[in-house]
């Protein structure tokens, strides 16, 4: 029996896939999130395969348990691998390059460590895209894209947070947004800086009655609508209404708007144009 050996023999087809990575929850919204942005991205690419990679184990254990199964990141990478694809994008549906972001490399950095022309795989490699905000030219972009969205008054948008360690990167958001909209769209997190204090301050600074609340999430899960905008106590809607502020809730999330999924789509040009993929 003969054994075919990684880069020898009859060239291989170029095939080219996209992982799109979520870090997942149980709510409606996520599918219909998903399915938009991946209907997008396949606009620009008719002739590729998409899946879908959720990196929370939780969410992952949850689902199955509802019949529901979903892959991980490594599970929708070898499942690609073994279907014969070749160039594979890994675009993540993050907001920020944070802890889930950064969870993403050890896998692909191993698994293009087994690709070359004598390596155990003969594939191309594995790219990861950029989430919405990395580059300085990003926080243009998105900033412009959340005026667009919320084109009045004054607005707090509060990060959950999930995505873990953006303190920095809602920060410099936060900067070029008062550049762009002369500060009344005021960013925040949930468990982190700028919190809350910080943003009670900010619009008593500039004399803000009437306050408009939303989520600054893709998807908008049951503990996250209940931190902004629930019936308790330490909710953003109370402790704000408490401070003296006209509050209204604006429930739209960030994963339903074109502004922002295009965004995404843009991202992951960048990213296959500069290796010549898919």
């Amino acid at each position: 029996m003969t054994e075919n050996i990684p880069g020898h023999g009859a060239p291989k087809e170029d095939k080219g896939a996209v992982v799109a990575v979520i870090e997942g929850t149980t709510s409606p919204e996520c599918d219909e999130f998903v399915n938009k942005c991946v209907s997008k991205m396949k606009e620009a690419y008719p002739d590729v395969e998409f899946r879908l990679a959720v990196t929370s184990d939780v969410i992952r254990k949850v689902l199955a348990e509802q019949g529901e199964r979903k892959n991980s990141v490594l599970g929708a990478l070898a499942g690609l691998i073994d279907d014969g694809y070749s160039q594979i994008v890994v675009q993540p549906l993050y907001i920020t390059p944070g802890n889930a972001l950064h969870s993403i490399y050890p896998v692909v950095s191993g698994i293009n460590n087994l690709v070359g022309p004598h390596g155990m795989l003969d594939i191309d490699g594995i790219l990861i895209s950029n989430p919405l905000l990395l580059k300085a030219e990003d926080y243009s972009n998105v900033a412009e894209a959340l005026a667009s969205i919320f084109n009045d008054g004054t607005v707090v948008l509060v990060a959950s947070n999930e995505e873990g360690n953006a303190d920095p990167t809602l920060c410099q958001l936060q900067m070029v947004l008062d550049e762009i909209t002369g500060g009344r769209i005021v960013i925040a997190t949930n468990n982190g800086y700028p919190g809350i204090e910080q943003v009670k301050n900010r619009l008593a600074h500039i004399n803000a009655e009437k306050v408009i609340l939303a989520p600054f999430t893709m998807v908008a899960g049951y503990h996250a609508k209940m931190d902004v905008y629930g019936d308790k106590e330490s909710s953003w809607k109370n402790v704000l209404e408490s401070a003296g502020h006209d509050v209204k809730v604006d429930e739209r999330v960030l994963g339903k708007e074109d502004a922002i999924l295009d965004l995404f789509v843009e991202r992951l040009k960048q990213t296959a144009q500069s290796h010549n993929f898919l």
